[in-house]
């Protein structure tokens, strides 16, 4: 009697199989994440999970072991007949199949949300007034492969040098505790002129639906001027400009301004970061500036940490004021 061997193209085809279905999972599960966030990520996962166990964990090597002992042990026909290396083959080909289909579902559920409720992309844009760039994270123009950043770097008009980065949610911070931060540096011809960087991110949430605090902050060096203001808006609007927050400058030399606002929003609502160099030129050389601006709610530590600060200011304020008029009453 002859002994049952794997053929050798069974080993191969199962390799094929594994790396092909590995491959698929990766690019939906990626592009689902971008669209809709890790919770309809997170379900398709759990419901391809069982199947990627079956087949995609499973060694060649392993299922030729298997299928070899069952010839061996079983003696016992299954449906009529012994199962072979090639039934084995054919009901891993139906599991893997199965496991592309629900991919697919997944990826077509993905991009089949509406815009305001997928994955909010953060948005760049550098303008001069004449030619206006907007970079979208993980798009054309965008040089930082991280989620959460764009970077820009090129020329717009007078302006002949600009790296400029912005970053936000999912890198900094959350959808409840925004943090934007925009750090350029911008160098333009002895002509001078006028730039305005803008950076927004849309589908941030206030789940309390209470007042919070939200600061405004910018540091930097400019040879001509820059100022900054931050923006909420309620309609949900990427580059809304609604409520005006801080407004800070405009400053020249080396320079730095905060702002603290209350805040309140009671459903999704858009951020955007507005600052402004102007370069008055009529030199011979050329003249530059640079700067980190952010936009953030401060975590409930720091605002607990704050409040209590200004707690003990005040008790010791009102304990100054009761010691000098009790010492003026003993006089």
């Amino acid at each position: 009697m002859k002994s049952l061997k794997a053929p050798k193209e069974g080993v191969e085809f199962f390799y094929n199989l594994r790396e092909g279905a590995w491959q698929v999972w990766r690019l939906a599960f990626r592009l689902i994440r971008k669209r809709c966030g890790l919770s309809i990520c997170f379900t398709v996962t759990l419901l391809s999970g069982c199947i990627w166990r079956r087949i995609c964990l499973l060694r060649p090597s392993e299922n030729r072991k298997r299928w070899t002992q069952r010839q061996a042990v079983d003696t016992t026909p299954r449906g009529g007949r012994n199962m072979s290396m090639s039934d084995e083959r054919k009901r891993s080909c139906r599991i893997a199949l199965t496991l592309t289909w629900l991919m697919i579902l997944g990826l077509a559920m993905g991009l089949s949300v509406p815009p305001d409720q997928a994955y909010a992309i953060p948005l760049l844009q550098l303008s001069d007034g004449v030619s206006t760039v907007t970079i979208t994270d993980g798009l054309a123009g965008d040089l930082n492969s991280v989620e959460g950043a764009v970077t820009f770097g090129g020329s717009v008009g007078n302006f002949f040098v600009n790296v400029s980065t912005g970053i936000s949610y999912p890198t900094l911070g959350t959808s409840t505790l925004p943090y934007l931060d925009l750090s350029s540096v911008n160098v333009s011809s002895s002509s001078g002129g006028t730039l305005t960087i803008r950076f927004t991110q849309t589908d941030f949430s206030n789940t309390s639906g209470s007042p919070f605090l939200i600061t405004s902050e910018i540091g930097g060096v400019t040879q001509g001027t820059v100022s900054y203001q931050s923006y909420f808006d309620a309609s949900n609007t990427a580059f809304g400009t609604a409520s005006l927050l801080g407004n800070l400058g405009p400053f020249s030399g080396a320079f730095s301004g905060s702002s603290l606002d209350n805040m309140t929003a009671t459903g999704l609502y858009s951020l955007t970061l507005v600052t402004t160099i102007t370069h008055a030129g009529g030199g011979s050389l050329p003249q530059s500036s640079s700067f980190n601006a952010t936009l953030r709610v401060p975590e409930p530590g720091t605002v607990t940490l704050l409040g209590a600060v200004l707690l003990g200011i005040g008790l010791l304020t009102w304990r100054q004021k009761s010691w000098r008029g009790s010492s003026l009453t003993v006089r």
